[in-house]
């Protein structure tokens, strides 16, 4: 993979997010949190896996270990 394709690759990661996020704000905790089949199981817990995994990431990319991603609450 060469720099343009990665530098492509993270921009596209944060346009997704800031979009899924620009659209989450407008909800109620209630749809947040409704159950689905799918992934983590409600549109709350698949943001808090995203984000607990791009932090996880940028941990590694700076040379520590982390066994687990932060809590919801370390995000505030």
């Amino acid at each position: 993979m060469d720099l343009s394709t990665l530098r492509q690759l993270f921009a596209y990661n944060d346009w997704a997010r800031d979009r899924l996020m620009e659209l989450a704000v407008k909800l109620p905790g209630e749809k947040l949190d409704q159950p689905f089949e799918m992934g983590p199981g409600s549109l709350r817990k698949t943001m808090e896996h995203l984000f607990g995994a791009e932090w996880v990431w940028l941990q590694r990319w700076k040379g520590r270990s982390p066994a687990k991603g932060e809590t919801p609450h370390d995000f505030a």
